[in-house]
């Protein structure tokens, strides 16, 4: 796309530190969609640094009310495509963060995944062939146990250096399994959650460790891990959910480690797209 007198005068208005011309312009350019943005990105960098820090500042808006918009298209949907919206999530805290990078980077691990797996396959089979392609071959491993490092929480850093904090991780897991037909889950409880492998009625089977690798393991080992953590078993208040609650994990945690000092702009930005998905929280 060239630039055309629109775009010419948006960019001039962009200038203008009236708060009514800055909102009109930012939503014009939402509706003109990605591409002005980055035409508008081109002729900024023909100009002096002084001149447009502040118009840089004005794209910058644009850029994040562009992200709110996809966001919004993808939460319209009962279970939103994972990826796609773990991605834009991670846009509002890394705006340099790439989509074809990100998306050959976890399609290359999906492909490798599915070539491993048979309709032949036990259940137990398969979690055993996607545990050892996850944490032996792949190498992905837990960093930040405390989850206080956004380093760690992001997944386009995770998905290349295959570290993470225990959050980031277990949605790691669970994309890729997802994407490669391994039927994982999060079976959500207060403040927490664990992957299960479901049978064909969407019954659970076992249950799933990620900290010991994808441990297969039953109810009664369940039952004794809320009991080590001095906290109530009680499976009525179990929840199973699907895309739509890794979505809001994903976020109730990158709010929190940004938030955990003091309330900055990313994590404002993060609590406004929390609130374009829903109420119902997990963590």
């Amino acid at each position: 796309m060239t630039i055309d007198n629109e775009l010419k005068s948006l960019i001039i208005l962009m200038e203008d530190p009236d708060p009514v011309v800055k909102n009109a312009v930012v939503r014009r350019m939402v509706e003109r969609g990605e591409e002005s943005i980055q035409v508008a990105e081109r002729e900024l960098s023909y100009r002096s640094r002084e001149s447009s820090q502040y118009v840089e500042s004005v794209l910058n808006e644009v850029k994040w009310e562009f992200t709110y918009k996809r966001l919004e298209e993808l939460f319209k949907a009962p279970q939103p495509k994972l990826d796609e919206s773990l991605f834009w999530i991670t846009k509002l805290v890394d705006p340099l963060v790439d989509y074809t990078i990100f998306s050959n980077g976890l399609e290359k691990l999906v492909e490798e995944v599915v070539g491993e797996l048979t309709d032949q396959k036990s259940a137990v089979e398969k979690v055993n062939i996607y545990n050892y392609l996850f944490f032996k071959k792949f190498k992905f491993h837990h960093n930040d146990i405390g989850i206080e490092n956004i380093e760690y929480a992001l997944i386009d850093r995770s998905l290349l250096s295959r570290g993470g904090n225990p959050v980031m991780i277990t949605i790691i897991y669970l994309l890729i399994a997802q994407k490669s037909g391994i039927p994982l889950y999060p079976l959500c409880f207060l403040g927490g959650f664990v992957p299960v492998y479901l049978n064909p009625k969407g019954e659970i089977l076992f249950y799933l460790n990620i900290f010991r690798e994808g441990l297969i393991f039953g109810e009664d080992t369940l039952r004794q891990f809320f009991t080590d953590l001095q906290l109530t078993y009680n499976p009525k208040s179990f929840s199973l959910e699907q895309e739509r609650a890794l979505v809001s994990i994903y976020m109730e945690m990158l709010y929190y480690i940004l938030t955990i000092e003091e309330l900055n702009s990313k994590g404002e930005r993060i609590k406004r797209a929390m609130g374009l998905l829903g109420s119902k929280r997990y963590l």
